[in-house]
């Protein structure tokens, strides 16, 4: 779907990758809407997932480093991926 970007107020385009393959993914939210619309094919089944729900993250400890992963789940078979949660450059001035 196509949206304004004005009618969102948030969106996170990213990969998921399982066992090599990799899929696009597309999470937002419209303005007003309190649960997130999730967008992608699962890399594990092929499902083509398209489902609405709170916005799930994990921090993890890896490489001595603390990551912080939004969760997505596949509406058919169940398995969980992780999607790296960036966070926003410091600001210099």
């Amino acid at each position: 779907m196509i949206y304004d970007v004005h009618d969102l107020n948030f969106i996170k385009k990213s990969f998921i990758i399982y066992e090599g393959k990799t899929e696009r993914i597309l999470i937002y939210r419209k303005v007003g809407e309190s649960s997130f619309h999730y967008e992608f094919a699962c890399p594990k089944c092929g499902y083509k997932n398209d489902y609405l729900g709170m916005l799930e993250s994990k921090k993890i400890k890896e490489g001595g480093k603390n990551k912080e992963y939004y969760i997505v789940k596949c509406q058919k078979c169940g398995t969980d991926f992780r999607v790296e949660k960036l966070k926003p450059g410091k600001k210099h001035g």
